[in-house]
């Protein structure tokens, strides 16, 4: 069973296709195909790093896993289709395969945008309430997220199944998809619940971590001269650490969503409530969103060492993949570093009646898998500044270590 598509309108789109077919659209199908091809391997590529590293087990990369399956989804069910009717376009496709086509790619984009909220929330709490975050967000909670991604962007795609909203081989266009003449309320219902708020929601959330980010900045000032202060420099302790810097890979992959798939977004929208379609502008923001579900992976892997490293080692002869010794407690892909983040070594120094052979030293991992680890020492003098730091000489001094482990020492004050 063929599509039902009136003559006139299949002969002008070859008409429009026509015009552009011998430079324009056999460019823009081998385009599309390259797009493919990129999309699959990388967004591939980065499920693989994360189900076969355990030190990539993690709540956020649970969340951008959803994101790489909803552009798998894209080169695989919705690309290919569309490339061949670009070098082709007399070529007819039945009403379930093109019906099928239509739902993979409403479900595609309203996954994608649903899980890019989804990160950006996550993000969100863990910057503005690192200590908390592990309280809030957990595996319960990362499966919630997910399951309401799916579920949300499945109901919607099969609403034109049972009569609300319609699926159609849409000429102007030339694809497969949401018919946006005959059911524009739908259209627009959908694509504002599934792609327009979640935009909103995380253009919310980057104000909102930048504005966090800075509060950290100053705090981790403020530490380091206290710090300083107390003990004297420390070597080899950055306090000062760019926060911005660190959380470069989630600023980075929420600019590209939203300099590419928002404004598609609002055109569908538009399209929907005036009826005034153009090709080109469809086209363009097309190929905007592609750019999208390739510069996702790429940018994680770039700039993220963790995603780096077991990239590289899934494509050893051996592939077997080495543990990475990092350590990012608040952060899974954008390398958050907070005071609280840093790993110090508290050497104490024996009293003169306490009979030790050796200092004792208590040592923690250090984020980064070459860093060497760095020493402070507390030494039992008086600062005048910080007259509250001395107590009396049966006075202790405890430490706070991530992981809720807390060591006490019992030293006694100077004479």
């Amino acid at each position: 069973m063929y599509l039902n598509i009136s003559n006139d309108s299949l002969q002008s789109f070859h008409n429009m296709s026509g015009e552009f077919k011998p430079k324009v659209a056999i460019f823009q199908a081998i385009v599309i195909i390259l797009f493919s091809m990129a999309i699959i391997v990388c967004n591939v590529v980065l499920i693989m790093a994360v189900l076969r590293t355990p030190n990539l087990h993690t709540k956020t990369n649970a969340l951008l896993v959803s994101v790489s399956l909803s552009e798998v989804m894209l080169g695989v069910f919705v690309m290919p289709f569309i490339a061949s009717l670009l070098i082709k376009p007399s070529l007819r496709f039945s009403s379930g395969l093109c019906d099928f086509i239509a739902f993979m790619t409403s479900v595609q984009a309203s996954s994608r945008a649903l899980s890019m909220f989804s990160v950006a929330v996550d993000r969100c709490v863990a910057i503005s309430h690192p200590l908390q975050y592990n309280s809030c967000i957990t595996r319960k909670t990362i499966t919630l997220f997910a399951a309401i991604v799916w579920i949300l962007s499945i109901i919607f795609a099969v609403f034109p199944y049972i009569n609300v909203g319609k699926y159609s081989f849409l000429t102007v266009y030339g694809r497969c998809m949401i018919d946006y003449h005959v059911s524009s309320v739908f259209a627009i219902v959908k694509e504002v619940t599934c792609t327009l708020v979640p935009s909103i929601g995380v253009f919310i959330t980057f104000v909102i971590v930048i504005t966090e980010a800075r509060s950290h900045h100053r705090v981790t000032m403020i530490a380091q001269l206290a710090i300083a202060m107390y003990s004297g420099p420390v070597r080899g302790v950055n306090y000062t650490r760019s926060t911005f810097k660190a959380l470069r890979t989630y600023l980075v992959i929420s600019c590209i969503y939203l300099f590419t798939c928002f404004p598609r977004s609002l055109y569908v929208i538009s399209v929907s409530a005036n009826q005034r379609h153009s090709n080109s502008l469809f086209t363009f923001f097309t190929f905007l969103t592609y750019i999208c579900s390739i510069s996702t992976p790429l940018v994680i892997s770039t700039l993220n060492i963790k995603f780096r490293q077991s990239i590289v080692t899934l494509f050893e002869s051996k592939n077997k993949v080495n543990p990475i010794s990092d350590y990012e407690p608040y952060t899974i892909s954008t390398g958050l570093h907070t005071i609280l983040e840093h790993s110090m070594v508290f050497k104490c120094v024996p009293n003169k009646d306490q009979k030790f052979s050796k200092m004792s030293s208590f040592r923690e991992p250090v984020a980064g898998p070459s860093r060497q680890l760095p020493i402070v020492r507390f030494q039992p003098r008086r600062v005048s500044v910080l007259h509250e730091a001395q107590s009396s000489s049966s006075s202790g001094i405890t430490v706070m270590k991530p992981g809720h482990a807390v060591l006490r020492k019992t030293l006694s004050s100077p004479s």
